[in-house]
């Protein structure tokens, strides 16, 4: 019974627990894109990953939001590259989701109208 007072008494909540991951999560995550590269920040509960990579081996963005992201104004940002590595940026602002959707897919390359 002593051992069960001693765990009861040291014993935090989930909800703090979640609150101070949230934070750390937030404060530690972050994107940059340059003309020839692009860098993703984000934390798991102990460590940090940063992802750089070229912007010609991105494959895939993604854009996407929940029910709570879309009240808030917010989304989540996923790009794949071509050697199968994958980063997520959540909780980014909506606008700030779209401009990466819309750069980090732009190369630099001058399409020619189709004549008929």
């Amino acid at each position: 019974m002593d051992r069960a007072r001693v765990a009861r008494r040291h014993w935090c909540p989930p909800p703090v627990i979640a609150l101070t991951v949230g934070v750390a999560r937030s404060r530690s995550a972050g994107w940059s894109i340059d003309t020839d590269a692009v860098v993703f920040r984000s934390r798991k509960i102990f460590a940090i990953h940063t992802l750089v990579a070229r912007r010609d081996r991105v494959q895939l963005t993604t854009v996407a939001t929940n029910p709570l992201q879309r009240r808030a104004g917010l989304a989540s940002v996923q790009i794949a590259l071509s050697s199968g590595a994958r980063a997520t940026v959540k909780q980014v602002e909506r606008s700030d989701a779209e401009f990466l959707l819309h750069q980090i897919g732009r190369r630099n390359v001058v399409v020619a109208p189709v004549s008929q």
